[in-house]
C-alpha cells in the first residue's frame, strides 16, 4: 500500500514538472532571454558587443556609456516624452469612451444595438496600413499633421473597438439587478455609473487602459507618417540609430536604446499587474 502510494506521488511530481515547470521555465527562457541579452550588449564597448553575440560570453569591462551617447545620437529624451504624452492621452481618452460605450450597451436596448456592436468588430478587421495615405491626407487637410491630436484620433479610432468590446465583457460579468435597484432607489444613471458599477469593474478598467497604452506606446508606421520634426515617437526614433552610426552599427547603442525605451510600458504593466491579472481573468471561472 505504501509502495503504491509512493510510486502515485512519484509520478504526480514527474506528471507537474512535464506539465507545468518545463513549460514554464521555456516560457521565462524566451521572454527573459532576449531581454537579458539586450542588458548585457548594452554594457559593454563596440567591439565587445560583436564578440558577446558570437561566443555570449560577458567582458569584464563593463560600461554605462552607451546609455548616455544614446541620448546624444539621437533625440531620444524628446520621443519619450512625446510618446509618454500622446500614449497617456489616448489610453484615457480612449478609455473613457470605452467605459460609456459599454455601460450603454450592457444596461440599455436601442434599436441598431447588435449592429451596431458587430459594426465595432468589422472595424478591427480593416487593416491600417490600407488608411495610412488617406489618414496623412485628413491629418494635412485639418492641419493636424505633425501633433499629438493626429495621433490621438488615429489611435482612438483603432483601439476604441476592442477597448469597447474589452468594457462591455466587462460591464456584463456584473449583475445587472444592481442597475434595477439603484433606479428604484433613485439613482441617476450617472450616479450609477460612477458609484456602483466603476467601482465594481476596476480590474477592467485597467486592463483597458494598459492595453490601449501600450498599443499607442508601440506603434511605428502611423508615427512615421503623420509626424515629422514637432513631435517624435520612440519606435521611429529607434530606427534612426542605425543610420546615425555612420560606418559601424554600434549594437550596444542599438540595446541600450532597446532597453531604455522597454521601461515605461513595462512600468505600467508592474504598477497595475495586480489589477491587471484581475481584469484579464475576469469570468474566467464562474460560480
Amino acid at each position: 500500500m505504501r509502495g503504491k502510494l509512493k510510486s502515485k506521488f512519484v509520478s504526480r511530481k514527474i506528471e507537474d514538472l512535464i506539465t507545468l515547470y518545463v513549460p514554464a521555465f521555456i516560457i521565462a527562457f524566451v521572454i527573459i532571454g532576449p531581454i537579458a541579452y539586450m542588458f548585457f550588449t548594452s554594457v559593454i564597448s563596440d567591439v565587445d558587443a560583436i564578440e558577446f553575440g558570437k561566443t555570449l560570453q560577458i567582458p569584464s569591462t563593463i560600461t554605462f556609456e552607451p546609455y548616455i551617447r544614446v541620448f546624444k545620437i539621437v533625440r531620444l529624451a524628446k520621443a519619450l516624452y512625446d510618446t509618454s504624452v500622446y500614449s497617456l492621452l489616448s489610453a484615457i481618452s480612449v478609455t473613457l469612451v470605452a467605459l460609456i460605450a459599454g455601460y450603454a450597451f450592457s444596461f440599455f436596448r436601442f434599436r441598431g444595438r447588435r449592429i451596431s456592436l458587430k459594426f465595432f468588430i468589422f472595424i478591427q478587421l480593416i487593416p491600417g496600413y490600407a488608411l495610412l495615405i488617406p489618414m496623412f491626407m485628413y491629418a494635412r487637410t485639418l492641419g493636424i499633421y505633425d501633433t499629438y491630436w493626429a495621433l490621438l484620433f488615429t489611435f482612438g479610432g483603432f483601439t476604441v473597438s476592442f477597448a469597447l468590446w474589452m468594457a462591455f465583457t466587462f460591464f456584463g460579468l456584473t449583475p445587472h439587478e444592481l442597475h434595477d435597484s439603484a433606479m428604484i432607489d433613485g439613482c441617476s444613471e450617472l450616479q450609477t455609473f460612477v458609484r456602483i458599477f466603476l467601482p465594481l469593474i476596476s480590474p477592467g478598467i485597467v486592463a483597458v487602459f494598459v492595453y490601449v497604452f501600450i498599443t499607442s506606446w508601440i506603434q511605428f508606421m502611423w508615427p512615421l507618417i503623420l509626424t515629422n520634426v514637432n513631435v517624435r515617437a520612440v519606435p521611429v526614433e529607434m530606427t534612426l540609430l542605425w543610420s546615425q552610426t555612420q560606418y559601424l552599427i554600434s549594437f550596444n547603442y542599438i540595446m541600450a536604446g532597446g532597453i531604455i525605451t522597454l521601461v515605461p510600458p513595462v512600468a505600467v504593466a508592474l504598477v497595475f499587474q495586480k489589477w491587471l491579472i484581475k481584469g484579464l481573468t475576469a469570468g474566467a471561472v464562474k460560480g
